[in-house]
């Protein structure tokens, strides 16, 4: 399991709201830790929480990859205009 970075929390907060857009569930808090994130919700008793949580880690691993695919993408443009870099 991968650890979670200062840098990666603002998404896994973000994916954790959108999954609860998603699927009827109310946030109340949430605590994002180095390798695990607590979440207070409520929900309806029709709600099925399997399908919040399934949102979530989804949501939070396209972030991630995006993430980490376009700070990738950045580093590489010093070595793509090498001439582009300031003096």
């Amino acid at each position: 399991m991968k650890a979670i970075r200062k840098y990666d929390v603002p998404a896994v907060v973000e994916s954790v709201l959108e999954a609860a857009r998603r699927t009827g569930v109310h946030v109340h808090a949430q605590a994002v830790l180095r390798d695990h994130v607590h979440v207070l919700v409520s929900y309806l008793p029709t709600t099925a929480l399997d399908g919040f949580v399934q949102h979530a880690k989804a949501e939070a691993a396209l972030s991630r990859d995006h993430i980490t695919a376009t700070r990738s993408y950045i580093a590489r443009q010093f070595c793509r205009h090498p001439d582009l870099i300031p003096n």
